[in-house]
């Protein structure tokens, strides 16, 4: 259920610009990439503009990656079927 609800998360990101700043600002760090003012001074739309939408893409994709990793689970072979 939690997958589900991240996965849902992540994808909405994609489609919902306050689900894309959402994702953004929990994972740039905020001295290095200051997200907010570039938004706010800026009106920038994240989905469309290519640089914020591939970096949505690429935060995704990790995302997922380091979600596939922690739900694998290792048994010896064995015990294994």
């Amino acid at each position: 259920l939690l997958q589900h609800q991240h996965q849902q998360y992540l994808s909405e990101s994609l489609v919902y610009p306050t689900r894309a700043y959402e994702l953004l600002a929990e994972k740039i760090n905020r001295s290095l990439f200051p997200l907010r003012t570039l938004v706010n001074a800026a009106h920038l739309n994240l989905i469309q503009e290519p640089f914020f939408r591939q970096l949505i893409i690429t935060t995704s994709k990790f995302e997922l990656a380091q979600m596939r990793e922690r739900t694998r689970l290792k048994l010896p072979k064995n015990s294994a079927r």
